[in-house]
């Protein structure tokens, strides 16, 4: 994976201390005036606060975020006139991100929005290119931060929008970004109706708007300006053919409550992610506790993974590790201890890793004995499980035979290798189990040492301070109950990894654990909506070579999957928990279409067709 660092842009400061971009030669906002000018142009264009009264959801999109301005004046018209129970989503396109320290400075001469100024740079992400998925407001509002060329980014990601906001420099000073591909690329996106507000008059902006369904007003100007523009989108959107149609994103439809069916870790995220978006969940797990499986070890270790190749692995990596490093800071409390990870394998790789800029300093440090990410650490799991169900209707004990019988708009199948027999649809899980052990004594350790295998800081139990080393991967039958003993030879594996990381400390054995795990067979997980039973039969037709239309891929009506995680169930889920709650509720999706198509459901149903026109 080749490095997707930004170059943050050269900027001059004005004497009253507001940005100027060197590379466009011009301002990000009239330092006299910025904040008046964001409340007339852009929230009066669209008809702010009226236009989400009485909406539950609300979804604004902006070109050109900048100094974060406009969101800011719209998130805080919003909190002030929506009703208490309300959320919105904000999506906004940024192809050079101001670094931490300039957005500070750029906001400082707006007190009267630095409450939430301060929450927006205390979460302000690392600038590599790509999706960032930021909780603001206790949950309430989502800031989608897309950091790449706007017309790119706005293409390849799943949305839909109330209400625009077309800022960015004049189209004078930066023209690309203001082409036919951006406007169409804002169409596709919008709902029927909406609203669009922009700053400038300019005659490629209103004939694009208008080549793209939407029908303009030019309004008075702000100050001694000419002009602004409002805009309606009436459509149609131009069409765009779709590539993968076998894997074309549902259509999302309102729902009030959700069953969400799995109390492992995937379960527990998805659920606390609907809360979070105002969704009531119930959650079943037939066991009669939270974290049954392989997500119940006391203690789970969250370590970055920076897959380096140019498989959609690398870039899922990455996004994974980033948000996940964000996400259990805001959601763990106590359930995670940042206690550091120092990675030991394959130098070269951490060389890379750390050269590469994939990460913000203060999260990776080359270290002579290894790799540091020092804000990586350790999972309490059962301290975990607490507070992401806290809220949630919990069905403990309770086993789902039909998904019918539930009271519920929609399901969410996070139910590990048991979700392709309750979901009537192949999804290739292989099942895998893993054994980790207890180990009393040994040297003080500060951080996780990950190599061969992991080895944990010491942590409490009812019987006393216990290291955990691990861990197996093995196939296993769930059919019979073997898999649940402890193995002679896995407990010793596991303390030669201890060994192995910690040479010359002495500790032994006291016990071990083992559980299951459901891992696909291209090692990324599985998530999205459910295929209908006979989904393949719409797409025979690759097995022999043939090209044409194919139809857009059917669904189960209100059936989702979240499966697969494997061995990093910890560190994926957040994202994918966010990723599937945004395709249900129709909220912008924080992955871009080639990753969704990726981890698609149907995925290795497609791969087999595809494979039998090789070997036919």
């Amino acid at each position: 994976m080749t490095s997707l660092r930004l170059i943050p842009p050269a900027l001059d400061w004005t004497a009253e201390g507001a940005p100027r971009s060197r590379g466009f030669d011009d301002i990000y906002y009239a330092p006299e005036a910025g904040f008046a000018e964001t409340r007339h142009v852009f929230l009066d264009g669209i008809g702010a606060p009226e236009v989400w009264a009485g909406r539950a959801r609300f979804t604004l999109g902006e070109t050109g975020f900048g100094t974060g301005l406009n969101f800011l004046a719209a998130w805080d018209l919003w909190r002030r006139t929506a009703a208490a129970d309300a959320r919105l989503d904000y999506l906004a396109v940024e192809a050079y991100p101001l670094q931490r320290d300039d957005l500070r400075r750029a906001l400082a001469l707006w007190p009267e929005l630095q409450p939430l100024a301060d929450q927006l740079i205390a979460a302000w992400p690392h600038g590599v290119a790509g999706s960032h998925l930021l909780s603001l407001d206790g949950g309430r509002v989502r800031l989608l931060l897309l950091f790449g060329d706007a017309a790119s980014m706005l293409a390849a990601t799943e949305a839909q929008v109330d209400a625009w906001f077309l800022d960015g420099f004049a189209p004078s000073k930066n023209p690309d970004m203001w082409s036919p591909a951006l406007f169409a690329a804002v169409a596709r996106l919008s709902k029927p109706g909406a609203r669009l507000a922009t700053f400038t008059v300019a005659g490629v902006v209103r004939r694009g708007l208008a080549a793209t369904g939407f029908t303009c007003e030019k309004r008075p100007g702000f100050g001694t300006k000419r002009g602004c523009l409002a805009a309606r989108f009436e459509g149609p959107a131009p069409v765009v053919k779709d590539a993968t149609p076998w894997f074309a994103p549902p259509v999302a439809v309102p729902v009030r409550r959700i069953a969400v069916i799995g109390g492992g870790i995937a379960g527990l995220t998805m659920a606390r992610v609907l809360m979070s978006r105002g969704v009531a969940v119930t959650l079943y797990e037939k066991a009669g506790s939270l974290l049954p499986e392989a997500s119940g070890n006391p203690v789970a270790v969250l370590e970055p993974w920076i897959d380096l190749g140019e498989a959609p692995a690398g870039r899922f990596s990455l996004a994974a590790t980033l948000h996940a490093l964000r996400w259990y800071r805001d959601y763990a409390g106590d359930g995670f201890e940042p206690c550091g990870v120092l990675a030991q394998e394959d130098r070269a790789w951490q060389e890379r890793v750390a050269a590469g800029g994939y990460l913000p300093p203060e999260d990776v440090s080359l270290q002579a004995d290894g790799l540091l990410f020092p804000r990586a650490g350790m999972i309490h799991t059962a301290r975990l499980a607490m507070r992401l169900a806290d809220g949630v209707d919990l069905r403990l004990g309770q086993d789902i035979a039909r998904l019918e019988d539930l009271d519920a708009d929609a399901v969410v199948l996070a139910a590990s290798f048991g979700s392709e027999a309750l979901g009537g649809f192949p999804l290739s899980l292989a099942v895998r189990r893993g054994q980790v052990s207890l180990l009393e004594g040994g040297a003080p350790l500060g951080q996780v040492l990950s190599g061969k295998g992991y080895v944990t800081p010491v942590f409490v139990t009812p019987e006393g301070l216990r290291h955990l080393a691990g861990a197996s991967f093995a196939a296993a039958d769930p059919s019979t109950e073997d898999w649940r003993a402890l193995a002679e030879a896995d407990q010793q594996a596991n303390l030669e990894i201890f060994q192995n990381l910690l040479p010359g400390s002495p500790a032994r054995l006291v016990g071990g654990r083992t559980g299951l795990r459901a891992a696909s067979v291209d090692h990324l997980p599985i998530m999205g909506a459910l295929p209908v039973a006979d989904y393949a039969a719409d797409y025979g037709g690759l097995a022999h070579g043939r090209r044409g239309d194919y139809p857009q891929a059917r669904y189960q009506p209100g059936r989702y999957v979240l499966t697969g995680l494997g061995a990093r169930g910890y560190l994926t889920a957040p994202l994918l928990a966010e990723t599937l709650a945004a395709q249900i509720l129709g909220a912008p999706v924080p992955l871009p279409r080639s990753l969704l198509d990726a981890l698609h459901p149907g995925r290795a149903a497609i791969r087999a067709i595809r494979r039998a026109k090789k070997t036919g």
